[in-house]
Parts: C-alpha cells; structure tokens; sequence
C-alpha cells in the first residue's frame, strides 16, 4: 500500500511525494528531502492517505519517552490536499520558466570569469595549487549566481525541483571512455544542475567547469616530477650516463647532438619527447633533429671510408686489384727463387750426387692408391724418365744414383701434374715431403742449392699450401673460370665466417709486403668492408622526409659484431679504428632504439586529444561562447608550453 508524503519547510514552501510505500520511514523521507533541497530546512513531514487529512508520520518514543510511559504517536486522520489554485499553477510555470531561461546566460558569465582567474593563476605561476583551483571555482559560483535567476514562488520551486530530478536519470549519449569519459562526468552535471535549481546549479557546475579546466591545462605540463617519481636514471649517476653518450657521440667523424630523451634515456623523457615529435605542429624541430642525425652517421660512415684512402667503389675492381697484388707477388717469388737455383746450379752444386731411397719406396707402397690418385702413377713414370728410379724384375721400383738437378725437376713435375683432386692434393704433398727429407743432407754442403730451397719452401707456403690464396688466384677443376670471381673477394677474404682470422692475416701479410701498390690494395679492402657495412645499415627501403634511407641498427649490429668476435675488426682497421666503429654502433643504438613502449605508432594521443575537444564542445551541454573561449586560452597555454619543452628537449 502506499501513501502521499508532504514535506513543509520553514519558508512556507512544502514539496509533495506520491506514491510512498507505507514502509518508508520518517527519517528516510527526512535525508531524501534534505539531500534534494539543501538550501531549505525542513519543518515538518506529513502523510496522507486515503480519505484522511494530512498527519504526522508515527515514529517510536525515545529511550527517555518510554522511561516515561509514553507510547508512539497516533496520527490524526488524513486529510486530502487542497488543490493548487490555477493562478498559483500559473505563477510557478513562468518562475520556472525564468531560471531555465537564465541557466545558460549564468554559465557563459561563471565560465568567464573562471578562465579569467584561470589564466591570472597561470601567468602568476600559482597554476596546479589548491588556492588557485579554489579561486577559480569561486569565480565560477559568483558569475553564475549573478546571471541566474532563482524560483521565488512555492509553485517554481517544485516544479524546477522536479525537472533537476529527471535530469539526474540524464546519461550522456557520446561513449567515451578514459579522459573523455572523466571530463563528461565532470561537466555534464553542472549542464543539468543548471537547469535543475539555482543554488545546486551554481556549486556544482563552477566545481565542475574549473576541474575540467585544471585538468586540460594540466595534461599540457612537462611530467618531469611524474618521470622522476616512476624511475628511470635520476640523481648523479644519471646525470653521468647522460653526459657519457653524448661525449661517446662526440668522438665521432661527424657527431650527432643527441636530444634530453635520447641522452636522459628514461622510460618518461622518451615517452614525452616522442608525443611531442608527433605533434605536427610543434614537433618539427625534434623531426628534424633526428633527421640530421641520420645523416650524420651515414657522414661518419663516409668519413671512416674516407680515412682508409681507398678510391675503388665496385666489388669486381677491388677484387681485380687484391688478384693483381697477390699474382705479381706469386711471379716475384717464382724469378727469386729461379735465380737462387740458377746460382747453385752455375756453382755446381745441383750436381752433387743423391739417391731416393724413400721415393723409391712410397711408389712400391702405394701401388694400389695408384688406381684412385693418378697422380702417383704419372709421377712414378716422371722419375723412371729422369733416371732416379728402375723397375726391378718383380714390379717393384729401386733407387738409383742421380743429381740434385734431376731431383728438382722431378720435385716441380709433381707439383705440375697435381690437380685439384682432393686425393691427388694428398698424395703429392705426401711425395714432396719425402722427397725433400731425401735431399735435406745434401743443402748442408750446397749452401746456394739450401738458399734456393729455403726460396721455394716459402713461395709453397704462401700460395700452395694456403687454401684461401690458392683460390683467390687459381681456377676451377677442369675449367679455365676463376675458383673465386672478382665480385666475390671481399667475401671470401674478410667477410665470410668460414674465412679464419689466420687466413686473412695470411693473405695481408703477403698484400702490406708488397709495395705502395700493396698498400693501396689493402686501403681498398678495408674501405670496402665499411662500405659493406653502411650499405647493410641503409638497405631499408624506408626513407625519411629528406629522401636518407633509414639506418637499420640490427643490420648494423649483426654485421660489426661478426668482424668483432672473430677478431677481424681491429686486424683489418687496428685498435683505434675498432674501436670507433663500435663506438658508431653504440651510439647508433641510442639515437634509433627508442625504449620499448616509448613510440606511439596508433597516434592514439593526438586522437584522444581531439575527441576531448569534440566532446567539450558538443557533449557536456557547455554553451559555445565558453567553449571557444577556453580553449583560446587552453591553446595558447598549450603553444608556450610546447615551444618551451620541444627546446627543452633539443638543448
């Protein structure tokens, strides 16, 4: 069952609840009134049901009335309401009608003069405390009350009493959510409140209107205390690592200035700067600074390349160079060693007598190998023609006298019928060792003859027996093609893991020793290596917004690190050298590796920033005039703020 609620208060005025369940207790209609008409007090609540005058709703004694005797109250007989006279009904519209007309002329006069004293506490510097946010709320209250007109009459009161409640069950029709959504919250109820009740209209709508404000402008300042708060490198020892990579980046050829985030290297300096580089707008300077990085590392690249004095640019011309070096080298010592031989030979020495004894006995050990390295078989002839051996009754080959010079004919006849065949390869070494253990005796009386051997152990060694020279100047098996072409030298000399530190120092040891011409082609193989490693680092397709291929870090990396762990790197560029290209890398990873998380890629900031904008405007209920007119004032606040921390960042 329920019943009619009256509730009377001091000024004459009453407010009429229908429909109240008859469980619904004084009290409880007490706190509903008090919290809906705050600026009245109350001075009696009564009931009315059917066929009864108005009467006070029973309540139960105090402990002191029931100490007493006394018992719960009877309510008197309800009574009906007196109707609303038509003339009051009248009066009540029309003064109703005048505070909802003169609802929004108050907010545009509260907004007013609240970013008044809002751009006052900015310029003064109070901007962000409590006293500054206080003032503004005042401010926003006075012009409010000052342009509002409130209810006079009984009948206006209710009526705009009853308007302020539909508009609590009001929801905002625009789904925001994150700031957008904080901000409807706090301006969409001083939009209704306004229309609801003048004194309700004034109090919350000023907090509503200077907390949006405060916090609009506030979204716009440097979170450096917030940054220092959540970490990152703070106090000395983070002032030491900023100031060491930019010293690090001032080593170089062509230094880049590293910007605050890139040398602070902190989860919050990055994160900001890099919202401000979005900014299209102001983030020109900040674009622009990493632009002229990029360029000034490909210039410390070029720089580096420039050092080595190399002047070949093409892989095939370098590689054409390193096989000039290595076979003029190959027919230096062919002709000293001739000559040595020559020498020995003019002094009689080469016809000092010897006999192979182990010759003579590798062919009858190896009779069968014969059949699968024919280079046993046609050397065993070669030394039955030269008379060092003779074929015995039973197949078997015996020694026999001869001179050192038929020896060295033999010995350069194996070399010449060895070809390419792993199992040859073998063999013929084998047969050479043998032999020249055979003939060691006979240098110690033939010291020119030793001298000429001495020659020719050397020139085996640097370009018979070293695998990566033998290629680099010889052909492939059965073809006249080079085994390793032009083009792919450098590879195959410094850049393939396969190529041990040891095979290229063998190979430049022969190239430094060999001249200025030498020199020169050693200058090329380490421009060409830098040369490799910028082409990898620029191999993106993607380019900046002056057309400079981006630097890929990773390739970068990955490539420097490889000539690092095998030690190729400071043999081919010294100690010095190394160690500036690693100083380039690292200084590579600072300026390109931004901290994870740091890069807004959605450009979901900006968005955000625009759809608060779009919501101020169109989903708070905020007139026009005060829209446009903060965000004058919220644009320039955010242009200073901007110029000074984009500055800030490049300095």
């Amino acid at each position: 069952m329920t019943r009619t609620v009256v509730v009377t208060f001091e000024d004459g005025s009453s407010h009429t609840y229908a429909n109240v369940p008859e469980d619904v207790t004084r009290e409880e209609v007490r706190v509903r009134a008090a919290r809906e008409f705050s600026a009245k007090a109350i001075a009696k609540i009564d009931r009315l049901a059917p066929g009864a005058g108005p009467g006070e709703i029973p309540t139960a004694p105090t402990a002191a009335q029931a100490a007493a005797g006394a018992t719960a109250p009877v309510a008197p007989p309800a009574v009906a309401p007196p109707a609303l006279p038509q003339a009051g009904a009248v009066r009540g519209l029309a003064d109703a009608a005048s505070t909802l007309a003169t609802a929004p002329a108050g907010l545009v006069v509260g907004a007013g003069r609240a970013l008044g004293t809002l751009a006052g506490a900015i310029m003064s510097g109070q901007f962000g405390t409590k006293e500054a946010a206080d003032a503004v709320e005042a401010a926003m209250a006075e012009g409010m009350q000052s342009a509002t007109y409130a209810p006079r009459t009984a009948e206006g009161q209710a009526i705009v009493g009853a308007i302020g409640e539909a508009g609590q069950a009001l929801t905002p029709i625009l789904p925001l959510t994150g700031p957008a959504s904080q901000l409807a919250t706090l301006a969409a109820p001083a939009a209704r409140q306004a229309a609801a009740a003048a004194a309700p209209v004034v109090a919350a709508g000023a907090r509503g209107v200077a907390n949006a404000a405060t916090r609009t402008v506030a979204a716009l300042r440097p979170a450096e205390r917030a940054g220092d708060a959540a970490g990152g490198s703070v106090g000395a020892s983070g002032v030491l690592l900023s100031e060491l990579r930019q010293s690090m980046a001032n080593e170089l050829p062509i230094p880049p200035q590293l910007t605050r985030g890139q040398r602070a290297r902190t989860y919050a300096e990055q994160q900001a700067e890099q919202m401000l580089a979005s900014d299209a707008k102001f983030g020109d300077p900040i674009r622009q600074r990493y632009n002229d990085q990029r360029q000034q590392l490909v210039q410390s690249l070029d720089a580096f390349i420039d050092s080595t004095a190399s002047e070949l640019t093409d892989l095939r011309d370098v590689g054409v160079a390193v096989d000039k070096t290595l076979r003029g080298e190959l027919a230096k010592a062919k002709t000293r060693t001739r000559v040595l031989y020559k020498e020995a030979e003019k002094a009689g020495e080469l016809g000092a007598p010897v006999t192979l004894e182990g010759v003579a006995q590798f062919f009858n050990d190896n009779t069968a190998e014969a059949q699968v390295a024919n280079v046993i078989g046609a050397a065993r002839q070669k030394a039955l023609n030269l008379g060092l051996i003779a074929e015995g009754p039973d197949g078997k080959v015996i020694a026999q006298p001869t001179t050192l010079k038929q020896g060295e004919l033999f010995r350069r006849s194996v070399g010449n019928l060895t070809n390419a065949e792993p199992t040859n390869i073998k063999f013929a070494a084998e047969l050479k060792r043998i032999y020249d253990e055979g003939t060691a005796g006979s240098e110690a009386a033939a010291p020119l003859y030793a001298k000429a051997r001495a020659a020719r152990r050397q020139m085996a060694e640097q370009f018979e027996l070293n695998e990566l020279t033998r290629n680099l100047i010889g052909n492939k098996r059965g073809t006249a093609d080079r085994a390793v072409a032009f083009e792919d030298v450098l590879r195959r000399t410094v850049l393939t893991p396969g190529t041990s530190l040891d095979s290229l120092r063998h190979v430049g040891q022969i190239i430094k020793k060999s001249g200025p011409e030498g020199q020169q082609t050693w200058r090329e193989l380490q421009g060409a290596t830098i040369r490799h490693l910028q082409e990898r680092a620029l191999s993106n397709v993607a380019r900046d917004e002056r057309g400079t291929p981006i630097f890929s870090v990773a390739k970068f990396d990955t490539e420097l690190k490889a000539l690092d762990r095998s030690g190729k790197l400071e043999y081919l560029f010294g100690k010095r050298g190394a160690e500036q290209l690693r100083t380039l890398n690292d200084v590579a990873k600072v300026v390109f590796n931004p901290l994870p998380g740091t890069v807004n890629t959605s450009n979901t900031a900006t968005t955000l920033a625009a759809m608060i904008d779009l919501f101020t405007a169109a989903g708070t209920g905020v007139p026009m005039p005060a829209v446009t007119g903060f965000k004058l004032i919220r644009d320039q606040i955010k242009d200073r703020k901007l110029r000074a921390r984009v500055a800030a960042q490049l300095n």
